[in-house]
Formats: C-alpha cells, structure tokens, sequence
C-alpha cells in the first residue's frame, strides 16, 4: 500500500517489559504503517530479558527512540515517563499503546483523518481494539459515560469519556492543558482517570475505521473473583479506582460503592478458596484510597500559570497591593499569574492591570460580611479547583484557618506545589491557640513551601520550629523616591499649604484602625487647628467613618481620599506618616513611607522588620489618643533634624526591598519544581 506523507509530526508511545517477542512485533508494524511521519519511542520498564539488547539494531533506524526508566515502574510511571519524554523532543501528537498492540497499516492514517475532520476540536481520538479472534477486545471497551459502555463498534465519531492506552491519540496541546498520567497509580486506572480528566472539560472521540489488535493473553481483563494468584496486585485497582471515582463528586461515591458491593458478591458466588482473604484486599485498598491523593505532573512550558487563591476579597488590601508588587516585577514571559477569591472583586483597576499584565481574574462573589465565611470560602474554593487545574497554587491569606485548609483543598486537587503565604498576625486569644494547634499539622502535611512576609507573620501562622521562608513585602523604590516638585504640586492640589499634614494608608477595616486616628486628630486639633490627617483607602468602616468625622465635627481636619492609583505622590506631599494596626504581617504602607522619608509613627504590633529607617517609632496602643498626639506633635517639631527624604530610597534598597529582588527569590521557588 501507498504510504501516506503528512507534515503532522507524530510519536507512537510504547510502554515495554519483559515482553520482547511481542515488542518486535509492535515496532514492526508501526513502521510499516501507510502514514510515514511517526516515530516510535520505547519505553523499557528495565526489563530483564534481552530487550537492551534487541533495541540496539533497531536504533539504526532514525525513527526509532529508546528510553530506559531504570526501574519497573508499572504501566502508569511508564506511561508518565514517556508522554513527558516525548513532550521534551517536540512532537505534534502522541499515539500511546502497549507492548502487545498491533497496529494495521492505515490505523494512525483514520485518526490523523479524524484530526482534520474534527479541526483539532477534541480532547483525545480512541481506536477500535480487536483481539487475535478479530472479535471486539473487551477489556479495551470505551465508555461513554460512567455508567454506559459503548455498544455499537461499527459506528464512528462516536463521544466517548473513558478509554484505554491501547491505542490513545491526543495533540500535545491536550497534555499541555490536562497534565501525564498519574505515575503513583503504578497499575490499573491510570488510563480510566488519564482519559476521564480530558473528556471531563472537552469531547472525546471513537474511531471505528481505526483499527488496532491488542495480543492479550486472555480476552477479558482480570478479575479479583476468578484469578488464582498475585491477589495483592488488586490492592492498586481498588485504591486508584477511589481517585477516579472521587472526581466525579457524589454521584461518583455513591457509583463506587455500588461497584464494590458488586465485585464483592461475584467473590461469594464464585467457586474460588479465599473469599475472606479476597474481600480484606478490597476493603483494605478502598481504606487506604480514601487517604490516596496522587499528584499531577504537568509539562515544563512556558509560561508557567500560577493560581494566586486569596482568603479574602480581592479589593485594596495590603496582601495584593504585595502579590501586584512581585507579579509586576516576576519575569511573566516565563511564570502568569492567575488571581482567586471565593469572595468578591470590587477593585476594578487591579482585575484591568491584571488582565494588561497577562493573568486572569475569578472570584465566586461569595459573601465575605458573615459568620458563614469559612462555609463559603471551602464550597466556592473546593468547586472552582474541582473545574480549575493548577500545578502550582499559591494561598495567600491573613487567616491560619484559610491557609490551612486551603492548603489542603489544593493537595486534593491534585497540585503539585502548595505555597502558603502568612501576610498577617492577629490578636492572641483562647480561640487562635486552639485553632493554631488544631491546624498545626496541615501546615506539615499538605503545602510544599511556607512563606511569610515577616518573621512574626510566620511564628504566628506556622507550628514552632516550622522552617518558613520570608519573601519581603518588596516595592517598586523609585516609584515611592520623594520628589520635591511632585510634593509642592500636590500640596497646592489638594490644598495643603500651611497644612501639617499626616497621612495614613490603608484598607477601612477593623485592623487598620482608622477610628482610633480620629481620636487623634480631634486631641491635635486642640493643640493646633492646622494638623490635617489624609486618609487613603475604603471598605466596610467607610460608612462609619465618615459619620464620625460629622460627629466630631472634623470636616476641615480629615480628608478621605478614597481608593488611588498616585499613592506615591500623596506621601511625598505628606509630613508624618502613621499607622495604629491592631495587627500586621509586615505594613506595605509602611514601607513605602519610608522610601519616601516620611517619618513613621506606629503600633507595636507591627514587625521588627518594617523598621528601615531611624525614622520609624513604635508607640503603644494602651496609650490613649492624647499621647499619640504628643507624640505626633513631638515628631512634626522635629522632622527638620530627620534623614534627608531624597536618602532614605536608597537605605531602603541596600536593606533588599526592591521589588525585583523579592520577585527573584520568588521564582526561584516556582521554578524549583
């Protein structure tokens, strides 16, 4: 017969051990196919009988492959191993297959048929699987749903959901987007949950006039109720069966059960000895499934995307003001973030960078105001990673209980690198100790890396002794550089002159503090009616704010700026910086305060490490608001004797807060998959 030229560059994926006989057979008939753009990749589970050294003559011809894994690692890791080999030499399309199958001459040509006809538009192409009888290979029978086995074989282009590697076509893009077989599976499942994976998000296809021959010993596959021996190996069936089902939510529980009552009665009704024995391997395999989360190995390709998943809504707080920090400065043509929160987004400038930047923005617009917060956070987090995969999950939150569940709900979800960033501390109460010891052992289990933007906001949020990262808050240091013209502009702008002007940045919420600043301000008001407090920032206590400023009459001493995108240059325009937080991961605000020379006066609660400049005091929350205003004051008398606002950049950059340089260490973590 003709053969078939095609510019589609395929590789057929064999899987091999101890099988040589039937391997010669296999790699005969793929290079005898019509279609003559293929290549055939071995892939040897270090097999012991010869094949080493059979493969060698055939490596003379060029389309021949050979990979040794070194070790028997089942069908799954071999088949692992080999999609990702032949995703590293650049193939357009992988044909997978076992040892024992037999191709015919035009098999690939039908599926490379079926490619153009349906325009690439499917997740993967399954063949028709004869045995050696020429009769229909049951154990290679499609699915085309959980519950319905495919029936008519002669019809084509039929949808189906499950098939097996015997014969799978799928495009590169496909392994790109659904990730390799599950290597842990080691037998059995790994091409029911590789195949179900696909077809849950795109339409999978049977190819009827594709026609391969499987040489199986038997023509049915094995049974724990009818073999004599190796009983153990049946331990992985029942185990990975519990993955695959699990991923079909409760009605796949329900299926599972339903499946091993069944095969538990074939076990009493059949005529073989150890029935007690067979059952204990059941039930011990589904124990143990129960626990049994493999991961999911992804393709190295750039870019890699990384879910940012927030414990909170995705608004003007100060742990995205740190992400939009390091994402903006990350080297995006290798690493993209993608942003969620089970919350709410009500910050529509940053989903529009985000967007400009590359990434995408989801949020579930779940209620964040409510007792039932935790209940949200884990129903709207737990659906979007059911139908959202990501091997890296980066969880950023203020809270132990969001970490440390959400670290948990991405184990499941099969991600390979779980980040769990502490971007604040809290209050010290009967409740966050037992929630921390409660929780201490996720934090051990579940995430890959701790991160912390403090050495408080890990002793906080971690187990003692937990070896956690600090990633600094990093900013962008010349953005926030004082410049005298843009001060003078502003002051005359937002009518400053002759003004002492404090200025204080930050989400209006309960840890901010905002409240307490007007008590300040009303006692500096006595002192002198110039002091004037610039709040920058909104949220839930804007309401309450505002009604306040009215009842102490405040009006010409406070103005509410709202959420801005020139933060820089308010605080060049500014005179004191201050910040009373009930609590703090670290204070970005702080920061960039500091890299514009503003003195800054704030709570104890703050880390050591937002200290930069001699600048910087702490000050006690125990004192009442007419100390805070002498202090204030004491402070504002001496600001002609503080450092240079034009230095104070540069401190800041030798002391590694550049942006840059955390956006740095933080890839390195990424990248070290």
């Amino acid at each position: 017969m003709t053969k078939v030229s095609n510019n589609k560059k395929v590789v057929a994926i064999v899987v091999t051990y101890n099988r040589k006989e039937l391997l010669k057979e296999c790699i005969n008939a793929l290079l005898g196919q019509d279609y003559n753009n293929c290549d055939v990749l071995i892939v040897d589970n270090a097999s012991t009988d010869g094949t080493k050294e059979y493969i060698k003559n055939e490596l003379k011809n060029k389309k021949v492959h050979y990979v040794n894994t070194g070790a028997n690692l089942g069908g799954a890791g071999g088949f692992n191993f080999g999609v990702k080999e032949a995703y590293k030499m650049g193939y357009d399309y992988f044909w997978i297959m076992d040892d024992d199958c037999i191709v015919h001459d035009d098999s690939l040509t039908k599926l490379i048929d079926a490619d153009v006809k349906l325009n690439g538009d499917y997740g993967f192409l399954s063949s028709k699987v004869l045995w050696k009888d020429d009769s229909i290979c049951k154990m290679n029978i499609q699915k085309i749903k959980m519950t319905k086995w495919l029936k008519d074989y002669n019809k084509n282009y039929q949808s189906i959901s499950l098939a097996s590697f015997v014969s799978l076509f799928l495009k590169k893009e496909t392994v790109e987007e659904f990730g390799l077989p599950i290597k842990d599976f080691f037998i059995w499942t790994d091409d029911w949950e590789f195949t179900r994976r696909i077809s849950r998000v795109k339409k999978c296809y049977y190819i009827s006039d594709s026609i391969v021959t499987h040489k199986s010993k038997e023509n049915m596959g094995a049974s724990i109720a009818t073999v004599d021996d190796r009983l153990e190996r049946f331990n992985y069936l029942y185990r990975n069966d519990c993955v695959l089902y699990r991923g079909e939510g409760l009605k796949g529980c329900l299926l599972l059960k339903i499946r091993i009552l069944m095969h538990k009665m074939r076990i009493l009704k059949s005529n073989k000895p150890n029935k007690k024995e067979r059952i204990n391997i059941i039930n011990k395999a589904i124990k143990e499934g129960k626990k049994f989360y493999p991961k999911i190995e992804y393709v190295y390709k750039y870019p890699i995307r990384v879910l940012q998943l927030f414990g909170e809504p995705l608004s003007n707080g100060g742990q995205e003001a740190a992400i939009m920090n390091l994402y903006r400065n990350i080297d995006r043509e290798k690493i993209q973030f993608d942003f969620y929160t089970p919350f709410y987004n009500d910050n529509a400038k940053l989903r529009k960078e985000i967007e400009m930047l590359g990434g995408h923005v989801f949020f579930s617009n779940g209620k964040f105001e409510t007792i039932f917060r935790k209940r949200i956070f884990i129903k709207n987090t737990k659906k979007f990673l059911k139908n959202n995969k990501y091997s890296i999950i980066h969880i950023n939150s203020g809270s132990l209980f969001q970490l440390a569940v959400g670290a948990k709900m991405a184990y499941k979800s099969g991600a390979n690198k779980i980040i769990t960033h502490s971007h604040a501390t809290g209050i010290k109460s009967l409740k966050y100790q037992l929630v921390k010891i409660i929780y201490s052992k996720y934090f051990k289990k579940y995430p890959t890396e701790l991160l912390a933007c403090s050495t408080l906001a890990g002793k906080w949020k971690y187990p003692d002794n937990s070896n956690y990262k600090i990633i600094k808050n990093g900013i962008d240091i010349n953005e926030f550089k004082f410049d005298f013209n843009t001060r003078k502009k502003y002051r005359k702008e937002l009518k400053l002159e002759n003004r002492k002007v404090l200025i204080n940045v930050g989400r209006m919420s309960i840890e901010k503090n905002q409240v307490f600043l007007l008590d300040v301000i009303k006692e500096l008001k006595k002192i002198d009616s110039s002091y004037l407090l610039i709040i920058v920032g909104s949220g839930e206590l804007e309401n309450k704010i505002e009604s306040k400023i009215q009842q102490m009459d405040l009006k010409n001493n406070v103005l509410l700026l709202g959420v801005r995108n020139d933060i820089s240059k308010i605080l060049s325009a500014g005179d004191v910086f201050v910040f009373p937080s009930l609590w703090e991961g670290l204070g970005v605000a702080a920061i960039e305060a500091q890299a514009s020379g503003l003195p800054v006066l704030c709570s104890n609660n703050l880390p050591k490490e937002a200290k930069i400049l001699n600048t910087f005091e702490w000050y006690d929350l125990n004192n009442n608001a007419y100390l805070w205003a002498k202090q204030i004051e004491k402070i504002y008398n001496n600001i002609s004797k503080n450092v240079n606002r034009e230095d104070a950049a540069n401190i800041l950059n030798r002391n590694g807060y550049e942006a840059k340089d955390s956006a740095k260490e933080l890839e390195k973590i990424y990248l070290n998959i």
